[in-house]
C-alpha cells in the first residue's frame, strides 16, 4: 500500500486549496486524509465530504464513510471538478470515520488508507 497520512487541515496544509476550489466554507475541514494520489476531507459545519484527485495515473479515489450510529455511505471521484463535494446531514455529537479507496479501471480496489475518525458537530 501507499503511504497516507491523516491530520487537521493545518497540519495538512489544504484549508487553501478546498476554500478555494469548492464549495466548502472558507473555515476549512476538520479533518483530512491523504494519500499520495488523492485527498479526502470532512467539515462538520455542514457535515461535507471533499474529494480530489491529485494524479493522473488510471485510478480513481471513492470515499467511504460510516458513522457510530449506523449511518454510511460512499461516492466515487467523478472527473468533473477539482474537488468532488457532498454534503450529508448527519446527527450532531456522534463520529463519523473516513478512508480513501483506489479503484482501477476494472472496477478493483487496489490500494487505500486507513479509516479516521473525527466527531460530528455544528
Amino acid at each position: 500500500m501507499r503511504r497516507a497520512a491523516a491530520g487537521s487541515l493545518a497540519t495538512m496544509g489544504v484549508a487553501a486549496a478546498v476554500a478555494a476550489t469548492t464549495a466548502v466554507p472558507a473555515s476549512a475541514a476538520d479533518q483530512c486524509l491523504e494519500i499520495e494520489v488523492a485527498t479526502a476531507c470532512f467539515e462538520s459545519y455542514g457535515d461535507t465530504f471533499a474529494l480530489s484527485d491529485t494524479q493522473v495515473d488510471g485510478l480513481t479515489p471513492m470515499l467511504q464513510w460510516e458513522t457510530d450510529y449506523g449511518r454510511s455511505g460512499e461516492f466515487v471521484f467523478s472527473g468533473s471538478n477539482t474537488w468532488e463535494v457532498r454534503d450529508y446531514d448527519l446527527a450532531e455529537r456522534y463520529n463519523v470515520n473516513f478512508r480513501i479507496l483506489l479503484i482501477d479501471a476494472d472496477g478493483d480496489v487496489v490500494d487505500g488508507t486507513s479509516w479516521v475518525g473525527t466527531p460530528i458537530g455544528g
